[in-house]
C-alpha cells in the first residue's frame, strides 16, 4: 500500500483512499479518517485538490450536507442520548454509516426542512422535532458562527 500526499497526485481519476492531507491543520491524516467537520472545512478552504478529495470522501460516506450559514457541531452528550434512546432507529436506518455521521446527516436534513431559513440566533436555545426525535440546539459558547446539537430527546 502506497500512501501519497494530496499535493503529489494528479487531478485525474481520484480516490480518497491512501491519500494523506497536506492542509496544515490536518497534515498527515488520511482523508478516510478525517471527521466530517474537517472534510467540510477542506471543501470550503482547501486548495482545489483538497476540495475535490473532501467532496469524494463525503460522497463515499454518503454524507448529505447542508448549505447553512453556520457550522454544526454535535456534542458528546447528544451522541450518548441518541445511543440510549434511539439506537433502534440508527440500527434500522443506516447503511454502514457511523453513528456520528448518521446523526449529523439527520441534523442537516432536519435544518434544511425545518430551520434553514432561521438565523443562528433564532436557533439558539431552541428545539426542533424531526422523525420522532427532538433536537436541542445552542450557539457555540466560544466560536461564532457555530450551532451545537446539545441533546436529543
Amino acid at each position: 500500500m502506497t500512501l501519497l500526499y494530496d499535493n503529489q497526485i494528479s487531478a485525474g481519476d481520484l480516490s480518497s483512499h491512501n491519500v494523506l492531507c497536506s492542509f496544515p491543520e490536518f497534515d498527515g491524516e488520511r482523508y478516510t479518517r478525517l471527521p466530517i467537520n474537517s472534510l467540510l472545512r477542506l471543501k470550503n478552504k482547501g486548495i482545489s485538490i483538497q476540495q475535490r478529495l473532501a467532496e469524494i470522501e463525503l460522497a463515499r460516506r454518503e454524507f448529505v450536507g447542508a448549505d447553512l450559514p453556520y457550522e454544526i457541531d454535535i456534542s458528546h452528550h447528544a451522541i450518548d442520548r441518541l445511543s440510549t434512546r434511539y439506537m433502534h432507529k440508527y440500527l434500522n436506518d443506516n447503511d454502514g454509516q457511523g453513528i456520528v455521521c448518521w446523526l449529523k446527516e439527520k441534523v442537516f436534513t432536519c435544518l434544511n426542512e425545518n430551520g434553514a431559513n432561521k438565523s443562528l440566533n433564532a436557533l439558539d436555545s431552541s428545539s426542533v422535532s424531526y422523525e420522532g426525535m427532538q433536537f436541542m440546539f445552542k450557539s457555540h459558547a466560544k466560536l461564532s458562527g457555530r450551532l451545537v446539537l446539545v441533546t436529543v430527546n
